[in-house]
């Protein structure tokens, strides 16, 4: 049993590590299942600790879809991996708790993707909507703050950061989570905790309380789905995270992160992330 931990979460010393991120995901439709497995590999190194901040480095080595059972899922993650090309090198100062600050490679993100966009489009000839959505995509590139937001919005950043740098524990907080289906945010109150473990690793535990959406809520979530009544669902939704951080570095060694999203037997969503660090 370890003992409580209360002091503000900081990365302590500059590092380097190399990390393997693991999507498992189960997906209900209609009574149609969908499974996947996807494996991604990051290098991050803090190369400085400032007074304000931090300076990283951070590279996408590989990104994988191990296992699927559903054909477009492999089309979606292809097409997603080669917009994704531009940023898989991103240098950048954050605040501390991991908001981006200052992207310092900016040119160097801007060339990769017009080569990205020009091979996009070379090898995806009969989508023609991809004009459309690589012009906004274009524009992104080039408005600084969106470009910091469009980098923000990666998977590192919600789940390596999520709420832990930066904050005291115990604590409480409000997030709203986009669900599995794109139809609504799922408004979690989560509470945090911390305990020091035998070896002096941290480790953090994430829970969320019990969600109710009310009818008109539901209805604008779910209504369009067909085979739904909304009168006879009961939703169920479950956040939970447990990482475990380096007791001298303060990086985390191995996370554990659990987003559920049940509305009835035939519409339900259940997606596990796991975080390693190697190297």
């Amino acid at each position: 049993m370890g003992k409580t931990h209360s002091a503000a979460i900081h990365l302590l010393k500059p590092f380097r590590k190399k990390y393997l991120f693991t999507i498992t995901s189960n997906l209900s439709i209609g009574g149609i299942v969908s499974e996947s497995k996807v494996e991604v590999r990051w290098m991050l190194e803090l190369k400085k600790i400032l007074a304000d901040g931090y300076h990283f480095e951070f590279i996408t080595i590989d990104n994988t879809m191990v296992y699927t059972n559903n054909d477009g899922f492999i089309e979606i993650h292809h097409l997603v991996n080669q917009l994704q090309k531009a940023l898989n090198e991103v240098e950048f100062i954050s605040d501390f708790q991991g908001r981006i600050k200052q992207i310092l490679n900016k040119e160097v993100i801007r060339e990769k993707w017009e080569s990205v966009r020009k091979e996009a489009l070379a090898y995806n000839k009969n989508m023609s909507s991809l004009n459309d959505l690589f012009a906004l995509q274009s524009e992104s590139f080039n408005n600084g703050d969106a470009l910091n937001k469009m980098i923000g919005a990666l998977e590192f950043f919600e789940f390596y950061f999520s709420v832990i740098y930066g904050r005291s524990f115990p604590f409480r907080t409000k997030i709203r989570k986009g669900n599995v289906f794109k139809t609504t945010e799922i408004p979690f109150e989560v509470s945090g905790s911390s305990v020091i473990d035998n070896e002096g690793n941290i480790s953090i535990s994430f829970r969320s309380n019990e969600v109710v959406l009310k009818d008109d809520e539901l209805k604008k979530a779910y209504g369009n789905f067909p085979f739904i009544d909304i009168k006879e669902i009961k939703p169920d939704f479950k956040y939970s995270s447990d990482y475990v951080l380096d007791s001298e570095n303060g990086y985390v060694r191995e996370a554990l992160i659990v987003f559920k999203e049940y509305i009835s037997p035939e519409l339900n969503a259940a997606i596990i992330y796991k975080i390693n660090s190697y190297g």
